[in-house]
């Protein structure tokens, strides 16, 4: 067994942010980022050639200034970063998952235990982010979603926060990708306490007309403004801006929302209710 563990993240920002942190040995861990963003698109059969380009065509088909080689490259990744954690997860004397409270970090890692199959999960550790307080500010706790929130003065902290995690949550872990990867919704959520859930894809659009008026906006402001109405609601998506802007896309080719400007980029056009 080597004396190496493994550190798994689930962004390029918190792998930035645990090398700079300069809290490890570099040549002491093994470092793996998995990216792909789980909490939208297909995510059925992602260790099959039909079910992985089900994905990578639907990723790109709502993508503006992504190229199909850069999302071809993200999905089949962490394919093979999960093959090869499999591979060698024997060799591993503590594994370490960085995994944050947002859907999309919750689904990485669930996949990630459902993908392994091991009979023993005795090396695995996690941490309670909600529950981390990392720095008082005027009396009060500073509690970081995830690893991408923290500053690099607050790494250590986590560190000493790792737990073991239970069979229970590993049961319930895979139990919840299994759900999911056989459900046909392409946008997966939770609200406040809920579990993750698919539901229908059009799911915020009614908040996102909410924001327009009879008045030109720009399209970043919108999709601020939605986002804004995500953290308020204590919504754990993991949405990103670009889809939220397809969603945008989607409601002015149905003839709710007008526009003026050229819709290649967020930054480019502006919208009204029609």
């Amino acid at each position: 067994m080597t004396e190496k563990d493994l550190h798994i993240v689930f962004s390029v920002q918190a792998r930035a942010t645990i090398q700079q942190s300069e809290i490890y040995d570099a040549s002491k861990i093994d470092l793996v980022v998995l990216q792909d963003y789980l909490s939208i698109g297909p995510i059925s059969d992602l260790d099959t050639v039909n079910g992985k380009q089900r994905r990578i065509n639907w990723l790109v088909e709502i993508s503006q200034g992504f190229s199909g080689d850069i999302i071809t490259h993200m999905v089949q990744s962490d394919i093979d970063k999960l093959h090869a954690v499999k591979s060698h997860i024997d060799g591993y004397p503590g594994i370490y998952l960085w995994t944050g409270s947002d859907v999309r970090e919750m689904l990485s890692a669930s996949r990630l235990l459902y993908f392994l199959q091991i009979p023993d999960y005795s090396r695995f550790f996690t941490i309670d982010f909600l529950n981390t307080s990392v720095t008082r500010r005027l009396g009060a706790g500073i509690y970081p979603k995830s690893l991408n929130e923290a500053n690099l003065d607050q790494v250590a902290k986590l560190y000493t926060d790792f737990r073991l995690i239970e069979q229970q949550e590993v049961s319930q872990m895979q139990s919840l990708w299994e759900k999911l990867s056989n459900d046909d919704a392409c946008l997966r959520i939770a609200i406040g306490e809920t579990p993750i859930s698919g539901i229908e894809i059009d799911f915020y659009d009614s908040n996102i007309i909410t924001h327009c008026t009879k008045r030109y906006q720009t399209a970043i402001r919108i999709v601020g403004k939605t986002l804004g109405d995500m953290n308020e609601k204590s919504i754990c998506e993991g949405i990103s801006d670009a889809f939220l802007n397809w969603r945008l896309l989607q409601l002015i080719k149905e003839g709710k929302l007008k526009y003026r400007g050229i819709l290649s980029s967020i930054r480019n056009y502006e919208v009204k209710l029609a």
